[in-house]
């Protein structure tokens, strides 16, 4: 016998009741919400273009701050550049003129595109500009153009120093412009302005509205025609920090604060785009809430009639079950859904079980193998080496050893951290395994040098990251005695299969150390995992399991032997993709 367990409640015809009277007060309130966000929202525009300009001027106020000071060290600390603008050696000139380009474009990296610097002589009147001309100008054009800003500079100035730049009108163009001298040495940086106010135009499309820039005496620099035919004329600031908003006519006015010294941003922008989709949107909105209540009271009642009641003989038949029973089977309804919920319910719940113990395992096995990854990508003691050659090289003064030490080095932990993918092309690793192999190099001196070969057409093959470095850490580390050179050598070629060319491809790490032993090369072979000593003996166990996941079992393999000449041979055999 079964107990009943009646639980209080309330039917479904009085749900429906309740619905239908709380359906009425939340309409009207979603219609004073929708009002109030409209309000909200044409603020919240507003503030968010006023943010972004705000933003947008203190990040070119930073940049330009920054570009001053280089343009000062430049003359005053860089004597490449001295050299350049003095010398009459050729050879003097073209090697100064290297490293000042050099020195120049690493600077510029981190700006935005168009920043262009050049440096003068007044007294040989020689200029030399290392930077790319960003914009289409004719041989002519460019004459002129260096003519008026040679002008400028050499212009006698009487203010004192700031770091305001000055507008230069060539032509239609207008640029902004900055320069410092000692003696007859100039140093000079310009930006035309439409690369100014790129990041402003990705903002405001040209469909909603137009970016104009005044200068501090409010004189207009760009867009005068558009200006015109809006009927638009800006009004002098008093204060060249604020902010101000204004409607002119059809056009909502954002002005912003002075940039670089040298001018005012002017964003206007058409009211229909900053206000009526907004409007719109929320109309829209308030009839698709009175269109979704509609259909949800028909939704109601008709689920009441198809659905609801056969849902109540549903859990009718299911109150008779009690807590040791079978899942009992449902008849007597209009569902069919319902009368084979039994057994399929039954059915899943197996499924998931088994499907929640198989992926519990296989993450398990995953997190294991990436936890490894990990500890082998992660190397204190290699890091801390690499910092110990280097203060070694400080020590004897061995500068330019420093330099490519701290690139390769850096290119180094550079591709360890932030390569996030599965697979990456074998040009990557291989050059990867080059800075790798080049440490080693400085490390070991003459006793270690190393060889990478890699027929046409592999280069674009994808494999996985530091594979290949795994087994050249390992011959390194149990090869290298520091009494005989060791030499390590990287082949990467096509290997048919199947008589399908180009199916696979095949790497092989040599060396001419002193080999497996024949314990390690039978562990190795038989693919027994090697056991963990101290942390060490992980890397290869680990490449195999990646190689498994990443391919499936048994579609990447690896053989190990010893060389007849002496040393270890891996070989890997990947399927390419």
């Amino acid at each position: 016998m079964y107990s009943r367990h009646r639980v209080a409640g309330y039917s479904i015809d009085h749900v429906i009741k309740f619905l239908f009277f709380l359906l009425v007060p939340v309409v009207i309130l979603d219609i004073m919400i929708s009002c109030f966000v409209i309000f909200s929202m044409r603020s919240q525009s507003i503030q968010s273009l006023q943010d972004t300009t705000s933003l947008y001027a203190s990040q070119i106020d930073t940049a330009h701050i920054s570009i001053n000071r280089y343009l000062i060290r430049l003359l005053t600390e860089n004597d490449d550049a001295d050299t350049l603008l003095e010398t009459q050696d050729k050879l003097e000139f073209i090697s100064s003129a290297e490293r000042v380009h050099n020195n120049i474009d690493i600077f510029l990296e981190s700006f935005e595109k168009g920043y262009q610097i050049f440096l003068y002589n007044s007294e040989n009147e020689r200029m030399y500009r290392p930077t790319e001309i960003f914009q289409t100008l004719t041989q002519n054009q460019l004459v002129l153009l260096n003519k008026h800003l040679i002008q400028k500079i050499t212009a006698p100035k009487t203010s004192f120093y700031t770091d305001a730049w000055e507008v230069l009108m060539f032509g239609k163009n207008v640029y902004f412009y900055k320069s410092f001298h000692t003696g007859s040495h100039y140093a000079c940086c310009f930006i035309p302005a439409d690369n100014i106010i790129q990041p402003l135009k990705n903002i405001i499309k040209e469909k909603d509205g137009f970016i104009s820039l005044t200068s501090q005496n409010g004189t207009v620099l760009t867009n005068k025609e558009l200006l015109k035919q809006h009927h638009i004329e800006f009004p002098r600031k008093s204060n060249s920090d604020s902010y101000e908003t204004y409607n002119k006519g059809n056009n909502l006015i954002i002005s912003g604060a002075l940039i670089m010294g040298a001018f005012y941003p002017q964003i206007i922008l058409s009211k229909f785009r900053a206000y009526e989709k907004i409007i719109l949107l929320q109309f829209i909105l308030a009839l698709a809430v009175l269109l979704v209540a509609v259909i949800l009271f028909t939704s109601i009642f008709y689920m009441k009639k198809h659905v609801l009641t056969p849902i109540k003989l549903f859990l009718e038949n299911l109150a008779h079950l009690d807590d040791s029973a079978e899942t009992i089977s449902l008849k007597d309804t209009n569902l069919l859904e319902l009368e084979q919920a039994n057994s399929q319910f039954k059915n899943l719940m197996r499924q998931i079980k088994k499907l929640k113990i198989d992926i519990y395992e296989k993450e398990l096995e995953k997190q294991k193998t990436m936890m490894n990854y990990l500890q082998l990508q992660i190397r204190p003691h290699f890091f801390l080496n690499c910092l110990n050659t280097i203060y070694s090289m400080a020590q004897t003064q061995l500068y330019e050893e420093i330099m490519k030490m701290s690139m390769i080095t850096s290119n180094y932990f550079r591709y360890i951290f932030q390569n996030t993918q599965d697979l990456v092309p074998v040009k990557n690793e291989l050059e990867h395994i080059k800075n790798y192999m080049e440490i080693q190099k400085m490390r070991y001196g003459d006793t270690f040098s190393y060889e990478i070969h890699a027929e046409e057409g592999t280069e674009n093959i994808r494999i996985p990251p530091i594979l290949i470095q795994t087994f050249i850490e390992n011959a390194i580390k149990h090869s290298n005695t520091f009494d005989d050179p060791i030499i390590i050598r990287t082949d990467i070629a096509w290997m048919t299969a199947g008589g399908n060319s180009h199916e696979n491809i095949q790497i092989q790490v040599m060396d001419t150390g002193c080999g497996f032993s024949e314990d390690i090369l039978q562990s190795l072979n038989s693919a027994i995992p090697l056991e963990p000593q101290n942390g060490h003996r992980i890397g290869i166990t680990n490449a195999i399991q990646r190689l498994n996941l990443l391919y499936g079992q048994g579609e990447a393999v690896i053989t190990f032997s010893n060389l007849p000449s002496g040393g270890a041979c891996v070989t890997i055999l990947l399927p390419a993709i």
